[in-house]
């Protein structure tokens, strides 16, 4: 009888190649103020302008229903995110071509609403709850949460991934506040 081996290294290749995960792709980039820069610095400079060239406008948006957001980070439309076009290529057989993810009925269904959102709270460890949040922060916080599962599936303790700005806002617009706090990195 042949026994089942554990091999990580495949094991990790093919968690990475599903969620799309590139080595550093959440890491924030060094100051132009670091004593050893090189003269590669102009190739990441050209990235770093690339980046700060979509604050302020949404012309990098391919789906329709982005908005600007306060940081580069977080100006990312879903057309930019490979498992979220494989949700959509999936499921196109039910829900048919998809402009944006947004439009998508489990995006609907799993995010937006306010029973499934009351249900997944509840189903949140108190430990990940903020103390004293509004209902719609609560909801928020709840249909992130509840996105990033659908597309990713658990990514793990501070493994975070950037939502695209349409999904950001279609949670804020149905749940609005005065303020928001936005993309955070985790600490370390």
């Amino acid at each position: 009888m042949e026994r089942w081996q554990y091999n990580s290294d495949s094991s990790v290749a093919l968690l990475l190649c599903t969620m799309d995960i590139q080595p550093y792709m959440y890491e924030p980039y060094a100051s132009s103020t670091d004593d050893d820069s090189t003269s590669g610095d102009s190739e990441e400079e050209a990235e770093l302008n690339a980046h700060q060239m979509r604050l302020g406008n949404t012309n990098w948006c391919l789906c329709g229903k982005c908005v600007s957001a306060e940081a580069f980070e977080e100006c990312v439309c879903c057309k930019e995110i490979g498992p979220i076009n494989t949700k959509k290529e999936t499921d196109a057989p039910i829900t048919g071509h998809l402009q944006c993810i947004v439009e998508h009925p489990g995006f609907t269904t799993n995010c937006l609403d306010v029973w499934a959102l009351q249900m997944a709270y509840e189903n949140t460890p108190k430990k990940y709850r903020k103390a004293n949040a509004t209902v719609n922060e609560r909801y928020r916080h709840t249909g992130y949460r509840n996105c990033t599962k659908w597309i990713w599936g658990y990514l793990g303790k501070n493994n975070r991934v950037v939502l695209p700005a349409c999904v950001v806002k279609a949670i804020r617009d149905k749940f609005p506040s005065t303020q928001y706090v936005g993309f955070k990195y985790p600490k370390l």
